[in-house]
């Protein structure tokens, strides 16, 4: 999945005068934009099919859950509660991000070595698979015990409270929204669970890693 788009939301964005018309005339005559943002996905889309292994920065991504976390924190602060387990997950962020840039920097120098990388093509492909498959350690197959198609546990949407704070770390800021503490708890363990399951898997794929020779 992806989300590339020019500028932000207008005035017509989304109604009934956002047509074919409004496009040709006002939005992009010509449609160059449109041609370039085409262009930008579907470069986007070779470099990641043909990367001799999936070019994903998860360090960076780790840095998008700490900041999750301390956002979650001031939200919790302002209604008098406090997020639960908060030191052990931002520990573990922490450790998420170190383990990243070491695989970042260990990928580097395999794609750096033409020899080794050539001799390692076949090895590759199960590191390659496993890399592209860490996305699923966010992933929860049963859903929020509140909301059971919401999957996601970086981000999500509620429907039972009308004043959230946010709509990161779901699981465990709905709960808090609702003065749930109980909940919040409970799901604050989850995602201790998912967190330490990053981590290890990105230690095991340096491990296959450093198998290569």
């Amino acid at each position: 999945a992806s989300d590339m788009y020019y500028g932000a939301d207008y005035g017509m964005y989304h109604s009934i005068y956002e047509n074919l018309h409004w496009m040709e005339t006002v939005v992009d005559p010509g449609y160059h934009y449109h041609r370039v943002m085409a262009a930008i996905q579907g470069f986007a889309g070779l470099r990641l099919a043909n990367a001799d292994l999936v070019p994903l920065d998860w360090a960076e991504e780790a840095r998008y859950w700490r900041l999750a976390y301390r956002d979650l924190e001031r939200a919790a602060a302002a209604s008098g509660r406090a997020v639960p387990k908060l030191d052990e997950a931002l520990g573990l962020v922490d450790s998420w991000e170190t383990e990243a840039e070491g695989l970042a920097a260990d990928v580097a120098a395999l794609v750096g070595d033409a020899e080794r990388l050539g001799r390692a093509a076949s090895e590759l492909a199960a590191v390659d698979r496993a890399i592209a498959r860490l996305a699923r350690d966010f992933h929860r197959p049963d859903g929020r015990p509140d909301a059971p198609f919401e999957r996601n546990l970086f981000a999500g949407s509620s429907y039972e409270t009308q004043k959230v704070s946010g709509s990161t770390l779901p699981g465990i800021r709905f709960a808090l929204d609702r003065g749930d503490e109980a909940t919040a708890a409970a799901e604050a363990e989850v995602y201790l669970g998912a967190l330490a399951r990053r981590v290890e898997n990105l230690k095991s794929i340096r491990a296959k890693l450093a198998a290569v020779r």
